[in-house]
């Protein structure tokens, strides 16, 4: 069965690749996740049956809060994956400084833990997405 997916109902990313930063401090991860966003929509239907009406351009890295608010000032991008244990300004203190962007840029959030605290402030954060 393949299930469709409009993974971003923005208007701006209708029809065309979906740009998406990275943020974790882990390299082997993010390199991972650069390997499976980049992958063609037919490859993504054919081995895990999920249909992408565009595929992904990963368009920025960053391996701490610091480099990720940059980045994301930088690129401006539709989508962001950010780690929540991150080096010199964790993940949430970096969504905090990004709030100029929740309108633009749909967040997700990564992480092994989370303290029902962090939790709270990730989804009442205007910029993360919370669907």
């Amino acid at each position: 069965m393949t299930r469709h997916l409009n993974h971003l109902d923005s208007p701006r990313a209708a029809g065309r690749l979906v740009t998406v930063v990275l943020a974790d401090d882990e390299c082997m991860f993010r390199s991972s996740l650069r390997h499976l966003l980049t992958a063609p929509p037919a490859v993504i239907e054919e081995v895990y049956g999920v249909h992408l009406n565009s595929g992904f351009e990963v368009v920025g890295e960053a391996g701490s809060g610091e480099e990720t608010v940059s980045v994301v000032k930088e690129t401006k991008p539709d989508l962001l994956l950010l780690d929540l244990a991150m080096p010199r300004m964790n993940g949430l203190w970096a969504l905090s400084e990004l709030e100029g962007f929740r309108d633009s840029m749909r967040t997700i959030l990564l992480a092994g833990t989370i303290e029902p605290s962090h939790l709270l402030t990730a989804v009442s954060s205007p910029s993360a997405d919370s669907s």
